[in-house]
């Protein structure tokens, strides 16, 4: 996992999962993962994405799985997910 700055800033997370139904996610921040693996569940995902791109993913900004189901387009952050706290 990425290092936190010499700022104190957040890290950046490994990876934002992205939900069939078009939810981004963090990881182990919240219990919607699937029982199975996230490939078997037809998930999508970002690996080391840029610290910015939680915070900007929107309607107006979506973001595209690069890894797993690249279709995914996650267009919504799961509120349990929080802020990465």
């Amino acid at each position: 996992m990425a290092d936190e700055t010499d700022s104190g800033a957040v890290p950046a997370p490994e990876r934002i999962w992205i939900s069939p139904h078009g939810m981004a996610h963090l990881p182990d921040k919240c219990n919607h993962h699937p029982h199975v693996s996230h490939s078997e569940a037809g998930w999508g995902w970002v690996m080391w994405p840029d610290r910015k791109d939680w915070d900007l993913i929107s309607e107006q900004r979506p973001l595209t799985a690069t890894h797993g189901r690249t279709d995914r387009v996650a267009r919504k952050r799961c509120r349990h997910c929080g802020s990465r706290a």
